[in-house]
């Protein structure tokens, strides 16, 4: 998902106009407060490797906030319904 939501920007503002919004979408990632359980991204999201916690952590709550209003509604609420039901039969 977070390949995909690169691409499409990438494909809406060109690759000059996305490294804002990917800087945007880093700093929101990045910022958010500890909390128990959900697992914090001082880097912001440009690892090297992923790994399957890395993305669940990711994915948990903070991504789909980071990406709105960068991306369309009904994309925000297509992942929300994916990845509730990825843990649904997880």
């Amino acid at each position: 998902l977070v390949d995909w939501v690169e691409k499409y920007l990438v494909h809406i503002h060109g690759k000059s106009g996305v490294k804002k919004i990917l800087d945007d979408i880093d700093k929101c990632i990045a910022a958010v407060a500890p909390f128990t359980g959900l697992q914090c991204f001082p880097q912001g999201w440009h690892f090297k490797q992923w790994t399957g916690d890395d993305l669940k952590g990711l994915m948990k709550v903070v991504y789909i906030t980071a990406i709105e209003g960068h991306v369309p509604r009904d994309v925000v609420h297509t992942f929300h319904a994916f990845l509730k039901f990825c843990y649904l039969v997880h």
